[in-house]
């Protein structure tokens, strides 16, 4: 197996992966994508292993007749508006309407008080592991700047460094083709006459032999736009910007939901940023189509005159789009 072909693998992999991941944050953030009604990050531990603290679960709105014993469920307790994820362990009838006795899995005790079915917010559908560890890192400043900041900032820093090595390239070659030019004015001006007519005799020669061969220039000109990276080479693909862009427009939109529930500097800063690199993808992606078509057109051969074509269980609620802290006791 080549190189390119394990690099291709890995970028697939790395692609697939990634997907996922923000599959799950875009799920946590917003449950009504898969049709869910809330989500909330847990806490505590109190329903170990079913569910860690750390987790995110997503909660369906569910009619209180249809929840039986063993169901997962997310409600308040009496006036307190921290939610509490616990599995049901006996439905009782009271006058009052129905009530569930509830217990965290890893509790010794059943909780002391039923949970009216008034209190219930819905019954857990699944988990999300581990999510809830980055919801509430975000949700701290430290956490809301390094995540979002952080790479705007180095996809920044990536298109400025290829700006400079495209620019530096671009420079040299110019050099290059003003020295030889330069060499050839020298040689045609002092060069003797008889060795003069001498080489145009065995050029002249040559150039039968390799009418066919392609000159230098066009094989640079072709190298420098294989679809294979060189070694020290970051290349960046119409892809890799087409995936940036759909991670960008998620930020964007959840950052700007984040701004209209609380307004706040921060809040807006990092809107305006994800929105801009949004914006400057966009424009990469429709009017960067214009140098490509370019770059594709036929390549003049110096030497022969022809042409070559050349990527719950409970607490708190979190500060996201639909979703919360869900603490455990």
């Amino acid at each position: 197996m080549t190189r390119f072909s394990l690099r291709r693998i890995t970028g697939g992999f790395v692609t697939v992966v990634a997907v996922v991941v923000l599959a799950a944050f875009v799920v946590q953030a917003v449950p009504a994508v898969v049709g869910a009604d809330a989500s909330y990050v847990v806490l505590s531990g109190s329903m170990e292993p079913t569910i860690s603290a750390g987790d995110a679960v997503v909660v369906n709105s569910v009619d209180p007749a249809s929840i039986e014993r063993g169901d997962v469920i997310t409600y308040t307790r009496g006036g307190e508006s921290t939610p509490v994820t616990h599995r049901v362990v006996e439905v009782v009838e009271r006058e009052d309407g129905l009530a569930f006795r509830t217990k965290g899995d890893a509790n010794d005790a059943v909780d002391a008080s039923p949970v009216p079915a008034d209190n219930v917010t819905g019954e857990v559908w699944f988990a999300i592991p581990l999510v809830g560890h980055v919801v509430l890192f975000a949700n701290t400043p430290t956490g809301l700047s390094t995540l979002v900041g952080l790479p705007i900032a180095l996809f920044v820093l990536s298109e400025l460094y290829t700006f400079v090595r495209d620019r530096g390239a671009d420079e040299t070659g110019a050099a290059d083709e003003a020295g030889a030019e330069a060499d050839a004015a020298w040689a045609d001006e002092f060069e003797p006459a008889g060795e003069h007519e001498s080489a145009d005799a065995h050029e002249s020669a040559d150039a039968h032999e390799s009418a066919d061969a392609p000159a230098p220039g066009a094989v640079a000109t072709e190298s420098a736009t294989t679809d294979e990276p060189t070694d020290d080479a970051v290349a960046i693909t119409p892809m890799d910007v087409k995936l940036s862009s759909v991670g960008f427009l998620a930020l964007a939109a959840y950052s700007g939901y984040m701004a209209y529930v609380q307004l706040t500097p921060l809040r807006v800063a990092i809107f305006t940023g994800a929105a801009l690199v949004v914006v400057f993808i966009a424009a990469v992606l429709l009017f960067g189509g214009a140098d490509g078509e370019s770059a594709d057109q036929p390549v003049a051969d110096a030497a022969t005159g022809r042409s070559e074509g050349a990527a719950t269980d409970g607490g708190h609620r979190a500060d996201s789009a639909s979703g919360g802290d869900d603490d455990d006791d």
